[in-house]
């Protein structure tokens, strides 16, 4: 029987998505919700409003209501480090979290995780709460890439995991070899819509892209 789960929800459509399965699904859930971020949708689920930086009183609440597991999801902005106002238990990470933060955001959310991990929660990915989030393996659409797509997808894909290990973004567009962009702080969105309007029309229709999770 899978255990209650901590769902820490930021904005956007997928903590309401996670919640609504473990509803569903039959599984107990307890919803803290991010002041600032998370939507009015999470509202109808047990949980509690927690501010971004309250980490003592987050865990507290967890524990409280009996969650073994916890999940980070949804969408935070980077906030202004000076204008938080954390407890005493997210006043004793916040250098850490600061320097961490330097490095990008996968150090950040690593820190975070692991006062989540060190106090005994397991961690969660949101794939692992929800198995039907990744995409099947293959063409999704009618049209299949061909071998010369395939050789700037899997440059794409080299570029994408290098640049993930330094913890600058996490996709890339290749075309005949060439590397027309690596995302950065813009995100992925940007990234594209800024190939999209610099290339030139000619290539357009070859360029390969992946992004790396």
């Amino acid at each position: 029987m899978a255990t209650k789960l901590g769902l820490i929800a930021g904005g956007g459509t997928l903590p309401v998505e996670i919640a609504r399965h473990c509803e569903q699904a039959g599984r107990e859930i307890f919803v803290a919700r991010l002041r600032g971020f998370a939507g009015a949708d999470l509202e109808g689920f047990p949980g509690a409003e927690v501010g971004l930086a309250e980490v003592g009183k987050c865990i507290k609440l967890l524990k409280r209501a009996g969650c073994k597991s916890v999940c980070l999801v949804g969408n935070v902005r980077r906030p202004d480090f000076a204008a938080l106002k954390p407890d005493l238990r997210g006043l004793s990470i916040l250098p850490a979290v600061i320097m961490a933060a330097r490095k990008g955001d996968d150090a950040l959310l690593r820190v975070i995780l692991n006062t989540f991990s060190k106090e005994g929660f397991l961690i969660e990915g949101a794939h692992e709460a929800k198995s039907d989030l990744t995409l099947r393996q293959g063409a999704l659409g009618r049209i299949a890439p061909a071998p010369a797509h395939r050789a700037d997808m899997a440059r794409a894909l080299l570029v994408a995991r290098k640049i993930g290990e330094l913890d600058i973004g996490q996709g890339a567009v290749v075309c005949n070899g060439l590397v027309l962009a690596v995302e950065a702080q813009e995100g992925t969105d940007a990234m594209l819509r800024r190939v999209a309007n610099e290339i030139p029309s000619a290539i357009r229709g070859q360029v390969g892209a992946y992004k790396a999770s």
